[in-house]
């Protein structure tokens, strides 16, 4: 019998937090606050424990310069009011399918690329077919954006398991349900959607609720101090920003207004330093974010070929 794999059980966990959270609550008051507050805390921890990449991004001329340029450019964004929605997914999806890859490592064969391309698209083509009705989408007239995603399925779905198929010898059981376990869900989730409207919060929130456990195994493998260091920490911070919430009695908080400004604001800070910090991302964005290595030594101008010494 074969059992459900880490990685999956963790994305599992985490959309079944996030359906029960919204339907105990209705989807109002205190599901906002409580997600959000989830939220704040997971911005505030992915700071904290990039340190070293911080680190390693500031201390070299080009990184530091390619950083400021993304900042720049996701500020012009956040300051004409572009869509945390689309903006949101773009970094949804690279999670999903590049934080796969540590979990189920490929070889980077033609095959697995073409597998990992088609993820990406066919995932995006969920998240969008999930949210289609948010107002934030409603740039693209509603038939339009039906039929586009409609097609993008109906070929995405295909295109996934066909080459996921074609590396089924190299793949155990557990690293093949791994590799579709999120593409099947959201399969039955665009079904669930056709009767039942699912919002971007839910979404963000299984976000959050996901980060809140995928570190874990690696830090218990380090022993008990680090993994029950993190659940403290993620406790702390989200209890403090529930206390500056909406939801909370104290004198000093945040109004629904305030709430959600400081949400949009610190959401797209976080996205946008993820693209810099964070390797669950394509090649051609983190490459510009890592060291570069040393030039070799010149050779001596004797003519000798020989590196100076």
């Amino acid at each position: 019998m074969t059992t459900i794999p880490l990685h999956s059980l963790m994305r599992l966990g985490a959309v079944g937090v996030a359906v029960l959270l919204a339907a105990a609550t209705g989807g109002k008051t205190p599901w906002l606050e409580i997600a959000f507050s989830l939220g704040f805390g997971h911005y505030l921890l992915s700071l904290l424990y990039a340190k070293k990449q911080i680190a390693r991004v500031v201390r070299e001329p080009q990184t530091l310069a390619a950083c400021a340029v993304l900042v720049a450019g996701a500020g012009a964004l956040y300051v004409n009011g572009f869509s945390l929605v689309i903006y949101f997914g773009v970094h949804h999806v690279f999670n999903e399918v590049y934080l796969l890859g540590r979990a189920v490592r490929l070889d980077d064969g033609a095959d697995a690329r073409r597998l990992r391309l088609w993820s990406i698209l066919l995932n995006f083509f969920i998240y969008f077919g999930l949210l289609r009705h948010h107002a934030e989408l409603g740039f693209v007239p509603r038939e339009t954006l039906v039929n586009v995603l409609l097609a993008g399925l109906a070929v995405g779905y295909p295109a996934f398991f066909f080459y996921l198929l074609r590396l089924r010898r190299s793949l155990t059981t557990a690293q093949l349900v791994d590799l579709c376990t999120f593409e099947v869900l959201g399969f039955l989730l665009l079904v669930v959607s056709c009767f039942v409207n699912i919002w971007f919060v839910q979404i963000v929130f299984y976000h959050f609720v996901f980060w809140a456990l995928f570190p874990l195994p690696r830090m218990a493998a380090q022993g008990r101090g680090p993994a029950l260091t993190y659940v403290a920490l993620n406790v702390a911070a989200t209890a403090f920003f529930l206390l500056l919430s909406p939801l909370a009695l104290l004198p000093v908080h945040l109004s629904a207004g305030q709430w959600d400004a400081q949400f949009r604001f610190w959401s797209y800070l976080h996205i946008t330093l993820s693209f810099a910090l964070s390797t669950a991302h394509p090649a051609w964005i983190t490459r510009w974010f890592q060291s570069r290595p040393a030039a070799p030594p010149v050779a001596a101008a004797s003519g000798t070929g020989r590196a100076p010494v």
